[in-house]
């Protein structure tokens, strides 16, 4: 366990007794004879989550102290103990922020079950002064790991228009973080305080993305027995976040161009417009430039999504943040699990070398699993999943593959990896993404990407 415990009791033999029979439990305990130094010793020791106090005390009374507590860590759960206990008294000190009142002396047993109880309201505590804090923090761009100055140039340029009402299109593959990136738009912007409704182009049928998206009046339909909102109206003066939006069906797609001119949508059985304040933020992880030229997507469309284009970079060209994403990862996983795990350097250099087609997304399970699975002191090469070690970073005959000469970006590097690995295949795109080690469509995106036939 890693809670701290914070008694205070004048009575020096009282604190001996508990103070052993919460360390033979697990916790570790912090000792004073009265309160005279509480917010010297609160500002010390920032792990104590659970104070013990005698109400009858030196110097200070138990709920002068609780007061104090209080106002320096919101989140310490205090446990009242007395010896002289009254009804009254214990209304009193409940009244006054305590969370549980003991009467001396106190067994064992009714000690660790009031601790227990404590440590877990004090879980909830900080998890909602975190929750709190988040919603305040309005540069949700910091959630971004990187020292890539590629990435660090998208996020200046999203922060950018985050200030504004432009609408965003954001492209890249799949698991890079589009999502995370569009409600970082939305908090840093001027509508942060209101909804981010966000839905999935792709992920609901045709025939029920209308009613999803522009809601629909009583009678529309068999079933429709009262008027309804659509997900466009709940992200009144907020952002809507539509992703995929390049499986949007072309019928939806006239609407939606309706919405971003006009800024008024009618609910399906209806004949009132209504006005909206709506930022539209979409996202896809198709080439839209070339779902227009196939005709599967409408150019107007995308020239009024595509105000600000950003583009969020793979893991591939992002290559030098992998050893810090795999460090965050794994202290973040080691937290959540409560795993006291060291990462050796060997697995950090190995993992660095994989293509992560499944990018962001796919590293962060890769290390959950790891974590989960690690029953020893330090994660090693041999933990890698097993589908991991069976795809090298390119996954040819030694040779196969030659290195530009120097002094050329990682793009370059890419774009010659992928001219090589089609020449090998005969251009079969199936075989070309084996020898990559990537999926044919992560290969599908980066020939539109390199403009590669």
């Amino acid at each position: 366990m890693n809670t701290e415990i914070l008694l205070i009791d004048d009575d020096e033999s009282i604190r001996l007794v508990v103070s052993h029979q919460l360390e033979e439990a697990g916790y570790k305990v912090v000792s004073l004879p009265d309160g005279m130094k509480i917010k010297e010793t609160l500002e010390k020791r920032k792990n104590i989550s659970i104070a013990l106090i005698d109400n009858r005390l030196p110097g200070k009374s138990g709920s002068e102290i609780l007061a104090e507590i209080k106002e320096i860590s919101p989140h310490i759960v205090v446990i009242f103990m007395t010896a002289y206990s009254t009804v009254d008294l214990a209304v009193d000190v409940m009244k006054t922020g305590a969370f549980d009142f003991l009467t001396k002396p106190v067994s064992e047993k009714s000690l660790l079950m009031a601790v227990k109880r404590a440590g877990e309201i004090s879980k909830v505590y900080k998890e909602n002064i975190f929750l709190k804090k988040e919603l305040k923090e309005k540069d949700n761009f910091k959630k971004f790991t990187t020292v890539s100055e590629k990435m660090k140039k998208i996020l200046n340029e999203a922060k950018q228009v985050a200030t504004t009402d432009a609408p965003v299109l954001i492209t890249g593959e799949t698991g890079t973080g589009k999502e995370l990136l569009a409600h970082s738009v939305h908090n840093f912007s001027g509508r942060a305080s209101k909804p981010f409704i966000a839905i999935n182009c792709g992920a609901i049928p045709e025939n029920l993305l209308e009613t999803e998206l522009f809601g629909y009046k009583k009678g529309a339909f068999t079933g429709a027995d009262k008027d309804k909102k659509g997900k466009i109206e709940y992200a009144e003066g907020g952002s809507l976040f539509l992703d995929e939006i390049g499986e949007l069906p072309q019928t939806m797609q006239v609407k939606l161009l309706r919405v971003l001119q006009e800024k008024k949508i009618e609910r399906l059985g209806g004949i009132d417009s209504i006005k909206i304040d709506v930022r539209i933020i979409a996202a896809t992880n198709r080439n839209l430039a070339e779902e227009i030229k196939e005709g599967r997507f409408r150019s107007d469309l995308y020239y009024r999504l595509s105000v600000v284009p950003v583009e969020m970079p793979s893991l591939v060209e992002r290559r030098e943040d992998l050893p810090i994403l795999i460090n965050h990862f794994f202290e973040r996983y080691c937290l959540q699990y409560s795993r006291k795990v060291k990462l050796s350097k060997e697995v950090i250099k190995k993992l660095s070398l994989y293509n992560w087609p499944g990018n962001i997304r796919q590293l962060k399970n890769t290390i959950e699993r790891m974590v989960i699975l690690c029953n020893k002191d330090e994660l090693l090469p041999i933990d890698i999943p097993a589908e991991l070690k069976n795809q090298s970073m390119l996954n040819m005959e030694e040779g196969s593959f030659q290195l530009p000469s120097d002094g050329i970006n990682l793009e370059e590097v890419e774009r010659s990896f992928i001219e090589q690995a089609l020449q090998l295949s005969n251009g079969n795109q199936t075989k070309a993404a084996k020898l990559l080690g990537i999926t044919r469509n992560t290969l599908l995106y980066r020939l539109q990407k390199f403009k590669l036939n």
